[in-house]
């Protein structure tokens, strides 16, 4: 009875023992599964954060064009200075009434040019104020623009295809948006102008997607545009890097989460493959506890 109780129980180490060896396995593989998934979080962070980093230069070169002013002329750059110490009047400069997305930003520049750079003014005695400090501190020239003296065409409105239905402007300088841009259509290339401009006012003038202007009392102007991107080109960028910037933050937050899970789950995998070797050592004594049993029972 003896013999066979031993027996009994050798044979049952002897199958936990082979149940310990392929959970082992099993943990080995996976522990192997989560260092390799581990490798490539730290890659993929690694990269991410070249990225962000190549981002965050980019985005402080231009907003430190931004807070300096470095996008204007001396003259505009008084003006905006001499409002910000105390001044009172100055609404707003052109550049930062209109948003368009590309490229309807770049045809913008081109048909506005310097007139990026006017001020909208309050009043006559905001303006009268202005040019006096212009020329009174010898800083420069400047355009200027009150709100509501700004005389449009009411035929501009159904103008075919215009510019301005491209561009976003900020509320209360509609007037200004229509004086600047209300006569501006698009057209497809310069052939496609030329067709256009006869049907059209003497006022109104064409830009092509290439950005050739063209004027109803006949001046076109064209040439390379490859460099063409100034303030407002620059201004998008600035709000697209700044939003990439916000991205690319809660996506790093997310990977360094996932790292920190993955190397949570090696360690925990690590943790229960040394238990269980603890449990096969155990094992392998109690087998030999239980051989010894055997032994002596058949012995007796």
């Amino acid at each position: 009875h003896k013999e066979n109780d031993a027996k009994e129980r050798l044979n049952e180490h002897k199958q936990r023992a082979e149940e310990i060896e392929l959970e082992l396995r099993d943990l080995r593989n996976e522990i192997e599964r989560h260092r390799e998934a581990l490798r490539e979080s730290v890659k993929n962070l690694q990269t991410l954060e070249v990225d962000r980093s190549a981002l965050k230069s980019r985005l402080n070169v231009l907003t430190k064009m931004e807070t300096n002013l470095e996008w204007y002329k001396d003259g505009a750059r008084a003006v905006i200075k001499h409002f910000d110490e105390g001044g009172d009047g100055l609404l707003s400069i052109v550049a930062d009434i209109c948003e368009a997305a590309a490229p309807f930003d770049v045809l913008m520049e081109t048909v506005l040019e310097d007139r990026l750079q006017y001020f909208v003014m309050q009043d006559l005695g905001a303006t009268r104020e202005a040019l006096a400090y212009l020329k009174d501190s010898a800083k420069g020239r400047g355009g200027f623009l009150v709100n509501d003296r700004l005389a449009t065409d009411p035929k501009q409105k159904i103008l075919p295809d215009r510019l301005l239905n491209k561009v976003t402007v900020k509320n209360g300088f509609e007037q200004v948006a229509e004086y600047l841009l209300g006569d501006v259509v698009l057209a497809d290339d310069l052939d496609a102008a030329l067709q256009l401009l006869p049907k059209l006012d003497h006022t109104a003038r064409i830009v092509t997607r290439d950005g050739e202007v063209l004027y109803g009392d006949g001046l076109i102007i064209g040439g390379d545009n490859k460099d063409a991107g100034g303030i407002l080109v620059k201004k998008q960028e600035l709000r697209d890097l700044s939003a990439k910037m916000a991205e690319m933050e809660t996506t790093l937050e997310m990977a360094r989460k996932a790292q920190k899970q993955i190397e949570d789950d090696v360690r925990n995998t690590e943790m229960l493959l040394s238990e269980k070797n603890g449990e096969r050592a155990y094992l392998q004594n109690d087998m030999l506890e239980a051989e010894k049993t055997l032994y002596s029972a058949a012995q007796d």
